[in-house]
């Protein structure tokens, strides 16, 4: 057993009364070995809140189960990499923007219907019907021509509920900041600029969501646009 943890049980055991509390308190106790004092952080260096401090159990299984589906997916840019990191992302991206636990995992799981063919059965099963109510608010449907999806998209996007907003608003900082460090190969500039417009109007019609991610967004379509030499444009619906 770790020794912080002995440490812990027996400070938590029951104190004895009467004469054996004397021998306790003036005996036993003072030699127990305390916990290591560098396990013990002052509240006043900590740099995140309490709600932070324990990641649920629902949101850990999200991660696994995004993990799992998404195992054998690499992300289009140049470099290939895993496209859980995309997930990741997203995740992080609207957590760190105040979203609850079910928004969280929604961000975890938000292409496994889309790029995976998980069902929503499976995922209202496994995480509950707000979870996969969320995910179906951002599945574009595949069966369409890549143009009626983006334009779905735009139309759609102010009618989403606020938890699919942050997770659109989050999808887009990812997919952009990616158009700016690593872009798919066989995409030429002018294909790229066209995306981060697309990206853009869809954004144009979430705005009021939240302003960490909305900023967020407008820095990485700048970078973007300046990486592939162009200045951005102003967004309209």
């Amino acid at each position: 057993m770790l020794p912080e943890i002995a440490c812990l049980r027996q400070e938590r055991r029951p104190q004895p009364t009467g004469f054996l509390r004397n021998v306790w308190a003036d005996i036993l106790r003072p030699v127990l070995p305390k916990r290591p004092a560098q396990l013990e952080l002052p509240r006043r260096e900590r740099h995140i809140s309490k709600a932070e401090e324990v990641v649920s159990l629902k949101i850990l299984r999200a991660a696994r189960h995004a993990s799992l589906w998404h195992a054998n997916q690499r992300r289009k840019g140049a470099s290939r990499e895993p496209y859980v990191n995309h997930l990741i992302e997203v995740a992080d991206l609207v957590s760190t923007a105040g979203a609850g636990e079910d928004v969280i995992c929604a961000a975890f799981l938000h292409d496994a219907i889309e790029d995976q063919g998980i069902s929503e059965a499976t995922i209202g099963s496994l995480f509950g019907a707000n979870v996969a109510a969320l995910v179906c608010e951002v599945t574009d449907d595949k069966s369409l021509p890549r143009g009626e999806r983006k334009a779905f998209q735009i139309a759609i996007a102010p009618k989403l509920s606020p938890g699919a907003k942050f997770i659109r608003l989050a999808d887009k900082i990812s997919n952009v900041r990616s158009i700016k460090l690593s872009p798919p190969a066989d995409w030429s500039i002018e294909r790229r600029l066209d995306y981060i417009g697309f990206c853009s109007k869809v954004v144009a019609g979430l705005r009021g969501t939240n302003a960490m991610l909305e900023g967020l967004f407008d820095a990485a379509a700048e970078a973007a646009h300046e990486a592939n030499g162009s200045e951005p444009l102003t967004a309209t619906l």
